[in-house]
């Protein structure tokens, strides 16, 4: 028996609002050219799963890791593009074996839950 399954070949997620994952941007299962931008990700373990050829550009992201959420950026051209992005975390940073190259994301503490709730209402429009 022969079982062909084909993925989606390019996935473009925006203005949305994504709580309580262990990823924000998934790429399981050998997922690619995903574009995530000008989202808001609540909770999450990491912003983003790895791949190939995905984007995550201008997004918001609250890990619930103390020092992490962050993959390193650094040499990640199969990555494809990660830029812009507002990283939060309960310490405000990396933590000693986070780096970030690209200057455009940034990384401090995580804010309120109602801080949180607030951005992710007003960028799905639910003001």
């Amino acid at each position: 028996m022969y079982l062909r399954i084909c993925a989606r070949r390019r996935s473009s997620l925006h203005t949305s609002f994504f709580a309580y994952a262990a990823n924000g941007l998934k790429s399981d299962f050998n997922g690619h050219d995903n574009r995530h931008f000008r989202n808001v990700y609540g909770y999450v373990s990491n912003c983003w799963g790895n791949g190939e050829n995905n984007w995550f550009v201008n997004n918001t992201c609250v890990s619930n890791e103390a020092d992490g959420g962050f993959r390193s950026d650094c040499g990640k051209n199969e990555m494809g593009k990660l830029s812009g992005n507002h990283i939060y975390n309960a310490n405000g940073d990396l933590g000693k074996n986070g780096k970030m190259c690209d200057k455009t994301n940034t990384i401090a503490k995580a804010p309120s839950d109602d801080t949180i709730i607030g951005w992710g209402k007003k960028v799905i429009g639910w003001q």
